[in-house]
């Protein structure tokens, strides 16, 4: 995925999806999304390892939706978890419609018992 367009609006951060959101010059789920709520959009190319904790920090939300379609984004999306929860994002909500690599991150992502 070299520099999938990710969307910054209000305090959300919307990532794209496969069948969407990776293609240049498509808006996904985020375009419809931003007309619901106020505040300002950025769009910006940006790889999801490059998304720093810094960056992250004026985020409240982190959004997805078809995003672990290769085996190899699974522990990229996983460390965007991580780096996401020390910036201090509040919710992270990614759905998928059930591919391996979805259920390898869920897996991963668990609380310890």
């Amino acid at each position: 995925m070299a520099g999938a367009t990710v969307h910054f609006h209000g305090k959300t951060l919307w990532l794209p999806g496969y069948r969407s959101g990776c293609r240049p010059g498509r808006v996904p789920l985020s375009g419809f999304a931003c007309q619901h709520q106020q505040g300002g959009r950025d769009t910006a190319a940006s790889r999801f390892e490059k998304l720093t904790q810094a960056r992250l920090a004026d985020v409240d939300i982190v959004a997805g939706a078809d995003i672990c379609f290769w085996d190899e984004l699974t522990p990229v999306l996983y460390n965007l978890i991580r780096r996401s929860l020390r910036a201090g994002v509040k919710q992270i909500i990614i759905a998928d419609p059930g591919r391996s690599p979805f259920y390898a991150l869920a897996e991963n992502a668990k609380p310890a018992s």
